[in-house]
């Protein structure tokens, strides 16, 4: 798709049209094999993190593990870790991760101590 531009329109006034040097159309039918092509790799930065498991659907990235209640420090640095090379590998392939949509979910018992504390991005959570 050569010679796409954009612009934006807000009421009655509308910008000049700016050229599109990359991406693909919404909407198109080659849209979702595009995306899943070009995030695969996301896929081997996780992996080889030991207990970090992902899930993907259309934008939509998940990261999720289980750990022994014994080792929270070790596993709350290694998803750490992982979130942060996930971030580089996004700022490389021109993506951002947006800090105010992510969450933490901590499932546990009630007689087993609260989650510590850590870093995402600028959050904390």
């Amino acid at each position: 798709m050569l010679n796409r531009t954009q612009s934006v329109a807000i009421k009655e006034s509308t910008s000049n049209p700016s050229p599109l040097l990359d991406g693909v159309p919404q909407g198109s039918v080659l849209g979702p094999l595009c995306f899943t092509l070009y995030t695969s790799s996301l896929e081997d930065i996780v992996s080889s993190y030991d207990g970090v498991e992902l899930m993907v659907y259309a934008n939509d990235t998940q990261l999720h593990m289980m750990f022994n209640p014994l080792q929270t420090d070790s596993a709350i640095s290694q998803l750490e870790s992982c979130i942060q090379e996930v971030k580089k590998w996004m700022v490389v392939n021109k993506l951002k991760l947006n800090s105010s949509k992510t969450d933490v979910l901590h499932i546990t018992s009630r007689f087993l101590p609260e989650l510590t504390k850590f870093r995402l991005a600028r959050s904390s959570f």
